[in-house]
């Protein structure tokens, strides 16, 4: 092989693994729906603030549920049911909402 056939092989085989070393399994989810009770705490500025559920376990990032409901139900603690998701480190774990239901009227301060 000449030198710029090996350059060649040399290139894409250090490319073929960066991209193996890069590659992440994408963390389990639970089968079926799941409810999770935390409090639902906003994270950032509005309009771009992220939904957040504080557990004993943890923190969960909620999707599917709109600015306007967490705004009202911001430091509520909450039921909520629905289907964890994938994420890749270091995010925290993302929860789809389907429901969601006070457990108590007071908030926490």
């Amino acid at each position: 092989m000449n030198i710029a056939a090996r350059t060649r092989v040399a290139v894409l085989a250090g490319i073929a693994a960066l991209l193996a070393a890069c590659a992440q399994q994408p963390a389990p989810t639970l089968s079926g729906t799941t409810t999770i009770v935390g409090m639902l705490v906003l994270k950032g500025a509005e309009p771009h603030a992220t939904v957040a559920l504080r557990t004993d376990k943890g923190e969960y990032i909620l999707t599917g549920i709109d600015q306007t409901t967490a705004a009202r139900l911001q430091r509520q603690i909450l039921r909520v049911t629905g289907v964890a998701q994938p994420v890749r480190p270091p995010q925290a774990p993302a929860f789809e909402v389907y429901a969601v239901e006070p457990v108590s009227s007071e908030t926490t301060r």
